[in-house]
């Protein structure tokens, strides 16, 4: 099916749209892009040109898919980056039109807006996330700094993890998959619950990752479940898929996303994950 994607797009690389889109068609899965900025690059190489989408303009985009009523050959909803305030209530409205036409669309929020303890996005965004998006997730898809600032719970462990996770599921999304829950000098756990259980799958931890991995996994979550398998087979298979991107990334020397190179793991992981269910 077609998936609604709002997220970023960068010239160069394999982060947001760049890292996400791919994985969805690989999948089967055609996608809708509204790109909420445009870069030449993320910031890691040391500058980038470019900026956000001037909201007249991405409102413009999303009003006219509504009207020819394109959104309704959307089986499914994503958002990832979205760089600036009022950019979450364009999303909204996009999603919103989507089930006009398919109620029981899924709709996943990747909420992308920092790591390793500080916000890349003016804290307005935030916000937006909150008020805007999270209230109609079924599914979201944070860091466990993200997840930390959103639940307003600490993150340190799998424990502290899941507590915020339910947290967060009293906020909207009936699942949420906190994709760095621990991380020891070997390991990297995620951590998910859904309403009826929850969940846990250790990872074996790279040094160095590329960016855009957070990117992929909720791409390729998403994607497995539209392909209609089960939540914790879904979540074993994206799991695998990313460390098996991560991994040839490694190898080729290379500080992209291997997602060219190595897109047979996003079909057929190399990697075998166990998750195993802790509630």
């Amino acid at each position: 099916m077609k998936v609604l994607s709002v997220t970023s797009h960068v010239c160069f690389g394999h982060v947001g749209a760049q890292a996400s889109v791919l994985p969805l068609q690989r999948l089967g899965h055609d996608v809708c892009l509204v790109p909420t900025v445009l870069l030449s690059n993320h910031p890691g190489y040391g500058g980038l040109g470019g900026g956000p989408v001037k909201l007249v303009r991405l409102d413009d985009l999303m009003q006219n898919l509504i009207e020819r009523g394109l959104l309704a050959q959307c089986g499914a909803a994503h958002s990832g980056y979205l760089g600036q305030p009022g950019t979450a209530a364009i999303a909204r409205r996009g999603i919103d039109g989507l089930r006009a036409a398919r109620p029981e669309a899924p709709y996943l929020c990747d909420p992308v807006f920092g790591d390793n303890g500080r916000l890349y996005v003016p804290e307005g965004v935030v916000d937006d996330i909150r008020t805007q998006l999270l209230p109609v997730a079924d599914i979201a898809t944070p860091n466990a700094f993200e997840l930390s600032v959103l639940s307003g719970l600490p993150c340190d462990d799998p424990g502290q993890a899941l507590a915020a996770c339910r947290a967060l599921q009293s906020q909207g999304p009936g699942t949420v998959v906190c994709t760095s829950a621990a991380v020891t000098e070997t390991e990297v756990a995620i951590v998910a619950a859904t309403r009826e259980a929850a969940f846990v799958a250790w990872v074996p931890r790279f040094a160095v990752a590329p960016n855009g991995t957070g990117d992929a996994f909720a791409a390729i979550l998403l994607g497995r479940l539209l392909n209609g398998v089960g939540f914790e087979q879904a979540l074993a298979w994206a799991a695998a898929a990313v460390h098996g991107l991560i991994a040839a990334s490694v190898e080729l020397g290379d500080s992209e996303l291997a997602l060219i190179e190595a897109q047979h793991e996003i079909v057929a992981p190399t990697l075998d994950v166990t998750v195993e269910r802790i509630t």
